[in-house]
């Protein structure tokens, strides 16, 4: 569907490219963390530090396991929503939700910086969690309505 058209709400639409937006950002940010340890520092070697190699296998593990996971799921949920999928408006709210605890944290530093990026935060998931509730968004990403029959057996 094009984005101008009349049967994907608008809000829907900015969602949907705001998770194909993030999505490559997961990405970088795990070759940015390899860059770290690989290049600007020393990692630990198996001979000299054998515990110290074992636990940054583990870690690196663990961070690209995440990272590649959120990846695949901003993806999908930007992928569903443009679809006018459920599946991708309920992924879409359960990936907000995060964002309001956040917002509260940084709301509650003292610099005045974190304050207005608190309130961004808080602003943005307040909207699109009442956004994605409206009966509207949920009947436009539900599915099809379809006919159900049965055959009846003769006993």
């Amino acid at each position: 569907m094009p984005i101008e058209s009349r049967s994907r709400p608008i809000g829907v639409t900015i969602l949907s490219l705001i998770a194909f937006t993030i999505s490559p950002v997961f990405v970088v940010l795990l070759g940015l963390f390899f860059y770290s340890i690989f290049v600007e520092a020393l990692p630990p070697s198996i001979r000299e530090d054998p515990q110290g190699f074992v636990w940054l296998c583990f870690w690196l593990t663990v961070v690209t396991a995440c990272l590649l996971t959120l990846a695949w799921i901003t993806f999908s949920a930007g992928l569903d929503l443009w679809r006018l999928k459920d599946r991708g408006r309920k992924l879409a709210y359960i990936s907000t939700i995060p964002f309001v605890p956040l917002g509260i944290g940084f709301l509650l530093s003292s610099d005045i910086g974190y304050k207005m990026l608190g309130a961004a935060f808080c602003a943005y998931a307040g909207f699109f969690l009442i956004y994605l509730r409206k009966r509207t968004i949920c009947r436009g990403t539900g599915r099809p309505a379809t006919l159900k029959f049965s055959i009846a057996r003769d006993k």
